[in-house]
């Protein structure tokens, strides 16, 4: 059973994914199936800041310049208590949003990396799991 893909997942992946795009592997195939998974990942990114600003314009304090105030600790200020718990539920829905629909797994195998030096870590393998398959 495939488990959901969630943006959450992506965003956690983002990193490590950009370095796969300068590895070089032994097929174009596998190339173009990483090319294209990249690009399907910066489309649900692309969705997730845009609506992140939607919901910042909606529950931030605005200063007297109209952009949204931060306090101490560098995160956006919002509004009140309902405008905090309003905030942080949408963003839940909104991290926990299914892109399965859009973003397809790629499988990978040691022998599809020209360079054992271009091998991930186990820490980015780890990173890499909602998106990649690892397979032997």
């Amino acid at each position: 059973e495939e488990k959901q893909m969630k943006i959450i997942d992506i965003l956690a992946a983002s990193d490590n994914l950009k370095k796969l795009v300068n590895v070089r592997f032994s097929s174009f195939k596998v190339t173009r199936s990483i090319a294209n998974l990249v690009k399907q990942c910066d489309e649900e990114i692309k969705f997730y800041m845009t609506e992140m600003q939607k919901l910042i314009n909606i529950y931030a304090e605005k200063g007297e310049d109209g952009n949204p105030v931060f306090n101490e600790n560098g995160n956006i200020k919002l509004i009140d208590q309902e405008a905090k718990d309003n905030f942080d539920k949408e963003y839940k829905d909104l991290s926990e949003t299914d892109v399965s629909d859009n973003v397809h797994k790629v499988n990978l195998s040691e022998s599809d990396f020209r360079d054992p030096a271009d091998l991930p870590t186990p820490a980015e393998m780890m990173a890499l799991e909602s998106v990649i398959n690892w397979v032997d």
